[in-house]
């Protein structure tokens, strides 16, 4: 019997490297008011919308359900246009962002110099024109590939457009994103040194010629299509598809288990899944009991489901169940809300206290929600 030899770091054809690329996941609900910081949240985990250069759009981010993608039966992440910019400034740019952890994704992309592999991203998308809006179709729309070399002094970007050929009609599209030998780019780390962008709109500023790589300090895109002209222009994205090589490969994902403990590496919460964190519930909450006479001196641990990816101290808020007040917890003996203070908080969970003995006694009963952000 002739025994073949397996190759443990083959590269397995069309791997998705892309988390959450078909939207399911979607713990933290839907988000509006998205871009009046430079980070922020959308609906569906691991993807952020960036915000540069007092950009003055505003957007909001919600999760389709089994309406989306060419086969009209996916979720899908829609991001809507709610404050329009139809003139933005020189510098502003905003744009829809997934960072890859580069532990994750150092075998399948990284170069034998460190650089970057050939890649391709294939995707659903739909564009859509609110009343008012000037967009006209074909559209075109800036995607941009982004990587910082190890020690973090390099950006280098390469951008280049996609067409959507008609309005709101979902289109299957592919990008084909060439290597990249010129710096030490990806190392076994739990760091996001490269990233894959979709463009909502920019200024001329930030314009790019695209088709190459560029080191650039300066987020880049290709002047196109302006999603934020009017309100009511919305961009919808699903089955993201992120694999080694030219050719684009059908849409996996893995099962919903397994990407939802991969989100929660980056976020997690006590709230059920989609639940917005400081809504007033009581599903989920955590419950614990006041146990010493000095009640001040009363601290409760809580230990994640799933253990955090830490690059740094993870944001950890704490919220009433009651009202959903930030910094607080319910005595639900006493109906008070307590200050609390965070005394640790590290990839494997937190510890709280109470901030004074105020309304607060041997055996009282409080209750609260949390929230472990460690997104980049």
């Amino acid at each position: 019997m002739t025994l073949t030899k397996v190759v443990p770091d083959m590269v397995v054809p069309g791997r998705n490297l892309l988390h959450n690329g078909d939207m399911r996941i979607n713990q933290m609900g839907n988000q509006t008011g998205v871009g009046a910081t430079a980070r922020g949240f959308t609906a569906c985990d691991l993807f952020r919308l960036d915000s540069l250069g007092s950009a003055s759009a505003r957007w909001s981010s919600s999760q389709g359900t089994y309406t989306g993608g060419v086969d009209g039966n996916s979720w899908w992440m829609k991001t809507e246009c709610t404050t329009a910019d139809a003139s933005p400034g020189s510098t502003e740019l905003a744009f829809i962002n997934q960072s890859f952890e580069d532990g994750d994704v150092q075998r399948y992309l990284r170069a034998a110099n460190g650089g970057l592999k050939e890649y391709v991203v294939s995707f659903d998308v739909i564009l859509a024109k609110g009343a008012g809006s000037n967009i006209s179709f074909p559209a075109k729309v800036g995607i941009a590939a982004r990587a910082t070399n190890y020690n973090g002094s390099v950006q280098q970007q390469y951008v280049a457009d996609f067409t959507v050929a008609e309005a709101a009609t979902w289109e299957r599209v592919s990008v084909v994103v060439p290597s990249n030998d010129t710096q030490d780019l990806i190392h076994n780390s739990t760091g996001g040194s490269t990233s894959i962008s979709f463009e909502l709109y920019g200024g001329s500023g930030r314009a790019s010629s695209g088709g190459a790589w560029e080191t650039s300090g300066t987020d880049g895109h290709i002047v196109g299509t302006n999603l934020a002209d009017a309100t009511g222009n919305y961009m919808g994205l699903t089955n993201i598809k992120v694999e080694v090589g030219s050719v684009a490969t059908e849409f996996e994902s893995g099962t919903a288990e397994e990407e939802l403990s991969l989100a929660k590496r980056f976020w997690q919460s006590s709230y059920d899944m989609g639940v917005t964190p400081g809504t007033v519930t009581d599903v989920g909450r955590e419950s614990r009991m006041i146990v010493n006479n000095a009640s001040n001196q009363n601290y409760f641990r809580v230990n994640y489901p799933v253990q955090l990816r830490v690059s740094s101290t993870p944001d950890v808020t704490i919220y009433t169940p009651s009202a959903g007040t930030a910094g607080k917890y319910d005595n639900e003996t006493d109906t008070a809300e307590i200050a609390i203070t965070l005394v640790e908080a590290d990839a494997k969970g937190f510890t709280i206290r109470p901030t004074s003995g105020t309304n607060q006694n041997l055996g009282d009963w409080i209750t609260f929600h949390w929230t472990a952000n460690e997104r980049n």
